[in-house]
């Protein structure tokens, strides 16, 4: 006779389902889908503070800094090509008779060309080491007041982001190209203000106006305020900045800009 009990009692070889999942391999690092270089370039107009999120957690600057390199010296090539030599002597030749009255004017004539010719030179093939420097420089003021206030941002996330806020200059430089080539000359005055995106019209120096007024308008510029938006945008990004602090900091650097670019502009006048 079976016994009941012994009929009922379960299989040994059921098998007892796990509670626990399956173990899986951790996905590999690497870049995120759609955050490439191109797609950043994109966003930075499109979305830029989602775009400064991406920057900030994986560092780039190759394409925006190869961008300002080549559109700023093909810029300077197509705008100082068609600036007159002798208009340039004039202005440069009155700039220095109201900065050095005692230099003989002897002197002046051997400084003049020379002086023609490394601005020519600067403007159109220096644009690597004048954009690598006025970089360093604005990273390291950034990065150190930064330091100095206990954020733990590193040099190489505030270098990315200070070159991809500066994308829009870039652009500035690409539209002056087409502009400058559609004139037959450009006074070396008018060198500054081949792309109009300032309210310099309002000031004529030539008129009696404030030389210095004129260069702060010119260099107060849609371009530069844009500049000015994105990078506020990518700082206050950055692991243990602030907005406060961002803010600060942008702003003072903006003010600094604004004013050398003014005085650079008014002794082109």
């Amino acid at each position: 006779m079976i016994d009941n009990n012994e009929s009922q009692t379960p299989s040994d070889s059921t098998a007892i389902p796990s509670a626990e999942p399956p173990a899986t391999s951790p996905a590999p690092a690497g870049p995120v889908s759609g955050d490439g270089a191109l797609d950043r370039l994109i966003g930075i107009f499109s979305a830029p503070g989602a775009t400064f999120e991406r920057i900030v957690a994986r560092p780039s600057w190759a394409l925006p800094f190869f961008l300002l390199v080549v559109a700023v010296g093909a810029a300077g090539f197509s705008v100082f090509s068609r600036v007159d030599d002798r208009e340039m002597e004039q202005s440069l030749r009155k700039t220095m008779a109201e900065q050095a009255a005692n230099l003989p004017s002897e002197q002046i004539d051997r400084i003049i060309p020379f002086q023609i010719k490394m601005m020519k030179i600067t403007q159109t093939y220096g644009s690597i080491a004048s954009i690598s420097i006025y970089a360093l420089i604005g990273v390291l003021f950034y990065w150190a007041i930064f330091r100095a206030f206990g954020a733990n941002a590193t040099f190489g996330q505030t270098f990315s982001v200070f070159i991809w806020g500066s994308v829009p200059m870039a652009l500035k430089a690409l539209i002056a190209i087409p502009v400058s080539l559609m004139r037959e000359s450009i006074a070396f005055s008018e060198s500054m203000t081949v792309v109009r995106a300032n309210a310099s019209f309002l000031v004529d120096p030539s008129s009696g106006g404030s030389k210095f007024l004129y260069g702060f308008l010119v260099a107060l510029d849609l371009f530069a305020i844009w500049v000015l938006v994105l990078r506020l945008s990518g700082m206050r990004k950055l692991p243990g900045v602030s907005k406060n602090l961002a803010t600060t900091v942008a702003v003072i650097a903006f003010v600094i800009y604004v004013l050398m670019a003014a005085n650079n502009a008014s002794k082109m006048v």
